[in-house]
């Protein structure tokens, strides 16, 4: 956890004050993420939100991807804890309740993180390798363990063989597209709200409202979008997988 951290870049030890100041920059990101999840962050901005300079945030990071890399540090524990959902047993007459919690709980922390998860993807995807392992440290737990629970997927006679892990990746991308594609529309959603108030609100306000009503939106309400209908369906692969893999002979 990046709470562990006890020296600063310049080795000296982080006193009370120094745990502040760091925590105030891992806030500031986090809030610039939420507030614009589609924008670039950048030193000068992050250390603006954190009312700090910019020698002083180089005092405690390297760069912006170190802020990133440690703030995916701090929600590993939210993610362990859905992991948990696929390591315990799921009964053959629960497989379907236990595969739409998982898929509702995986969906839920994207959601809760899609900025940052969505940056962490980004960079990974631009060749950083430091963005690539971290998103393989998060994605390849949940691959296996799903892939533990379809073993291999086995179709008709069952003598036709899907590689379980193979369906288990494909199951996880479309949870994380669905949750970004949802994040989006909540974004472009709040963004046409604050354009329709009136224009005598102060700008500090109008992200803050915004920070606020996209936490809220964050909960949506059934028939909002078809996102309820499509976890369902996402639910019930995973659960005819499930019961393909315990074909006799599997």
């Amino acid at each position: 956890m990046s709470a562990n951290v006890t020296v600063n870049k310049s080795g000296q030890s982080l006193g009370r004050k120094g745990r502040r100041t760091r925590a105030s920059i891992l806030t500031g990101a986090n809030q610039l993420l939420r507030e614009d999840p589609w924008g670039a962050l950048t030193v000068a901005a992050i250390a603006k939100q954190a009312d700090i300079s910019a020698p002083t945030f180089y005092l405690y990071f390297e760069d912006v991807g170190e802020v990133l890399l440690a703030m995916l540090e701090d929600v590993r524990e939210e993610s362990d804890q859905v992991l948990t959902l696929l390591t315990e047993p799921w009964p053959v007459d629960e497989i379907y309740p236990r595969a739409f919690r998982f898929t509702r709980a995986y969906f839920d922390f994207w959601m809760r993180h899609v900025p940052l998860l969505r940056a962490r993807n980004n960079l990974s995807d631009q060749g950083d390798l430091r963005f690539r392992e971290s998103r393989m440290q998060g994605a390849m737990p949940f691959a296996f363990g799903l892939g533990e629970k379809f073993r291999d997927i086995r179709r008709g006679d069952c003598d036709d063989v899907v590689e379980g892990r193979g369906m288990a990746a494909v199951v996880m991308t479309a949870l994380e597209r669905l949750a970004t594609v949802i994040a989006l529309e909540l974004y472009e959603r709040g963004q046409e709200t604050l354009r329709g108030r009136q224009s005598g609100v102060a700008a500090g306000d109008r992200k803050r409202t915004f920070l606020e009503s996209s936490l809220e939106e964050s909960s949506l309400e059934a028939g909002d979008f078809e996102w309820e209908h499509n976890l369902h369906a996402l639910a019930h692969i995973i659960a005819e997988s499930v019961d393909r893999s315990l074909c006799p002979g599997g």
